[in-house]
């Protein structure tokens, strides 16, 4: 059996027209994106800093590459990527809370600065979450084919 070419290209289909210019499906993205990163830095900051910089810990390239594939995979709004949102939105402030929790148990240093990071990742992923529910991308679904 041969497979059938779609008569409208994904990129030009008028579904994804509509979740390209939707601002609430934006700005749900980048506060999970925003969330996530808060949480790779709460979890580097957990790790050995011998490094000169903090990108040459490895925990940062472990979380933060993943993080930016999925940044990619997410503008073409695919089930998968969708699928990461809805999960990273809701675990990420669970994986803050946790860091600050390891981090107040082994004394680590900048507890302040763990504080702060849990607070700016529950705010975000608030923002994403309220700006998830009045998106296209909530209405829609994720893009398919």
């Amino acid at each position: 059996m041969t497979r059938q070419r779609m008569t409208t290209p994904r990129l030009n289909s008028p579904e994804w027209q509509v979740l390209r210019r939707d601002k609430a499906t934006f700005v749900a993205t980048l506060a999970v994106y925003l969330e996530s990163l808060c949480v790779v830095v709460a979890l580097s900051m957990l790790t050995d800093h011998s490094a000169v910089f903090p990108q040459g810990a490895p925990v940062f390239w472990v979380l933060g590459v993943p993080l930016t594939v999925w940044a990619l995979w997410m503008g073409s709004y695919g089930a998968a990527a969708v699928m990461v949102f809805r999960v990273l939105m809701v675990a990420d402030p669970i994986v803050a809370a946790g860091a600050l929790i390891v981090a107040v148990r082994v004394g680590a240093a900048g507890i302040g600065l763990f504080g702060a990071t849990v607070g700016v990742t529950i705010i975000l992923g608030a923002v994403g979450w309220l700006a998830y529910r009045r998106s296209a991308l909530r209405r829609m679904g994720p893009m398919q084919g």
